[in-house]
Parts: structure tokens; sequence; C-alpha cells
């Protein structure tokens, strides 16, 4: 009796034993899968296996992130945490590859990155499974469609010819379509001389529609275009350029001089809707009127969409080109007697504009301008003038009554 009892305790024991070392493995296991689990929900929800395989890598060399954690989270976004030492930024990017058990990618995740200062980039995967952090602005460089005169000056004010707008559209479109312009032999147009520096240019557009002449196969390269005929010719350029900005204006009024039989109406109100021109503060748009450069700029980086990059312009300050009396596209600032004047007119100015043109004297000058009564004392003492012959009138007046 003894013996089977001793004998059902060691079985029992065993059985014990035995149950123990099952459980083993599938705690190993739920270990094992641990980070899955918060996100069983969602992989259920959308079909898919939590089986999900994340390769970190360096974009660069493509070797593999070794200790790199990863986990994921309640819906779905998979966050990696780089370990120490592991750079992040435009230098050193991250890739991270995110495929199932049958090493299908997985598109659409979306992937948070984690660096150990504290630097956070997020993507989503795209078909091949795959995203790259952190993201790298693209520098878009352009080639000079103008330039200035041999003797420093850009001539904002002054107009252009026909045959230098042309030179600025041809440059541009030959740098988009990668093609080299040399001078022409000959062109359709009777008044171009023969390898002129703008008889390219001229032939070039003229082959893209973008260039007419005047009638009579005639081109007058060396008269000045007028704000009509470059809108006409920024309008066909557009066209022919197939890129830039080409947002449409919620409203265009028109212009008061410019009426629908008006042979560039169609090409002034395409480009009012654009907003590539502007009128002027009383309604009209004077397009018979010579462009300006400063006008012609102005017109070009609105059609392409361009604007000036202050951090590369403050970087680069010393490699660009300047010119002289041009300074943020502002007129030259006015003198300390320019001021004056405006103000015997009549006119008002401010204290900001006052310290500038002393300011811009000092420095055309090279020294200190000649001391006078400031504007302020001298508007006290026209006004204490004024006080003095109110004054002296009515005490006049008061003798006149008495007498």
């Amino acid at each position: 009796m003894t013996n089977k009892k001793h004998i059902r305790r060691g079985l029992a024991g065993l059985l014990a034993v035995v149950m123990l070392f099952s459980l083993v493995p599938a705690a190993f296991a739920a270990q094992e899968n641990g980070y899955h689990d918060p996100a069983e929900h969602w992989l259920t929800a959308n079909n898919r296996t939590n089986e999900l395989t994340v390769k970190v890598e360096h974009t660069e060399t493509g070797r593999p992130i070794e200790g790199a954690g990863v986990s994921i989270g309640r819906t779905g976004k998979i966050t990696v945490v780089l370990p120490d030492g592991v750079d992040m930024d435009g230098n050193h990017r991250i890739t991270v590859t995110v495929t199932d058990h049958k090493k299908q990618p997985q598109e659409g995740l979306t992937v948070l990155v984690k660096g150990d200062l504290k630097q956070t980039a997020e993507s989503k995967t795209d078909e091949n499974g795959r995203l790259t952090v952190p993201a790298v602005a693209v520098t878009e460089r352009h080639g000079a469609y103008i330039y200035g005169y041999p003797d420093g000056t850009f001539g904002a004010e002054r107009s252009m010819t026909r045959s230098e707008a042309a030179a600025i559209f041809a440059r541009l479109l030959a740098d988009k379509n990668g093609d080299t312009i040399t001078a022409a032999a000959k062109t359709r147009f009777t008044d171009i001389p023969a390898n002129s520096w703008y008889s390219g240019y001229v032939k070039y557009l003229t082959g893209y529609g973008v260039a007419y002449g005047c009638g009579d196969n005639l081109f007058a390269p060396d008269r000045a275009i007028t704000r009509a005929e470059f809108t006409a010719m920024a309008v066909r350029f557009f066209d022919a350029y197939g890129e830039g900005a080409d947002e449409l204006m919620e409203k265009y009024k028109g212009f008061d001089d410019v009426s629908s039989g008006y042979w560039a109406a169609e090409y002034i109100k395409d480009a009012a809707l654009h907003g590539w021109i502007i009128g002027y503060g009383d309604g009209t748009f004077r397009g018979e009127r010579s462009i300006t450069r400063a006008e012609v700029v102005a017109i070009v980086n609105r059609l392409l969409g361009r604007t000036a990059d202050e951090k590369y312009i403050t970087a680069n300050l010393r490699r660009l080109n300047t010119f002289d009396g041009i300074i943020n596209n502002t007129p030259p600032t006015p003198t300390v007697d320019e001021l004056e004047a405006k103000v015997q007119a009549g006119e008002q100015i401010s204290l900001l504009d006052l310290a500038e043109a002393i300011k811009a004297d000092t420095e055309r000058g090279g020294g200190t301008p000649e001391k006078k009564p400031s504007i302020r004392a001298q508007l006290k003492a026209d006004k204490e003038r004024a006080a003095q012959r109110k004054t002296a009138a009515k005490a006049k007046s008061q003798d006149l009554e008495r007498s």
C-alpha cells in the first residue's frame, strides 16, 4: 500500500514537471513576439500577418544598423529607435524597408525614426516597402536669363529692345530643353544681320512660335519693345515652356485702356489672370509704353514662379553678381536735399526716410554732410512763423476795429 502511495506521488510530480516544461515554449514565444501584441487589433483588421520584417540600413552604404529598436503601435505606426552614436541628418540618411512573412513589400505604412539626439523623421513606405529619412530638399539651379552692362549697372529703368527680349526667352527655353544656341547666318527677317549676337535667339524662338515680326519680313530688333508686345511674347513662351506659375487668379476686372478689339487684349487678359502682370494704380495697363528692364524681370519671375532664396543670397553674397544702384529691387535712397524739397512742396516724410537719407549722403560723400537745420526744426520754425503772422494779423484787425 505504501509503495502504491509513493508511486502515485511520483507520477503526480512527474506530471507537474512535464506540464511546467510544456508551458515554457509558449512563454518564450510570447516574450519573443511581445512587441506585436499592442497592434494585434490593427493587424487583424487590416488582414496583415503579425510577421513583419523591418530592415534598417545606412542609405549611403546599404549596411544594416545593428541594435536598432523596432516597435509597432495600435494604429500600425512603426517606430524605429536608432542606437546611440548613429547619425541621422542630410549627410547620414536612414533607409527603412518593411516586408511581410512572404517577403512582399508593405506599401503605405507610417514609419517614425528617432535618433539619439532627439531628432525625429516620419514618412510612409513606397510601393517597394521602403522609405528614406530625413527628406532632402532638392536644390533647383537656374541659369541667368538677363545680364547687366559692362559699366557694372543693371539699368533697371532703361527700356529693352525686341532683340534683348528675344534673347531672354530663348535662353530660358534652350536651358530647359538642353539646347545650345549659336549665331545664325540667315533668318526669315531681312533686318537681322547675319551672325549678329541676337540672330540665333530670334531664329530659335520663331521656330517655337514665340517671336513674331512686325510685318514686311521685318523684326525691328533695335526698337524698344512695348508692354503689350512683351506680354504677348511671354504668354506664347509659357505655352512652349510648359512649366511655371499657371494658377489662375480669382478675378480679372480688366484694364481701362485695353478694349476687346485691341490686338493684344487676349494676351493681356491671360497674363493678368495668371498674376504675371499688374497694371497701374489708375486702372490702366499702358500697353504701348516701352517696358523697363525692372518690369521685365518682375514679369518673368512671376511667370516662372521664381522667388529669391534669401538664405542662399546671404551665404553667397560675395560670389553673386551685383549691380550699382540695385538694392533689393528698390530705387536709390533720396538725398536730404530731395526730402527737404518734398517737405517744402507739402509732402509728408517719415523720420526713418530722413535717417536713411542722412546715412546715404554720408556714404556718397565719404564723410559727414554739411550740417543743416533738421527738417523737424524747419517745420517747427515754419509753424512758429505762421503763428506769428496769425498773431500780427489778429492784432491788426483789433486795431482796425478800435479805430
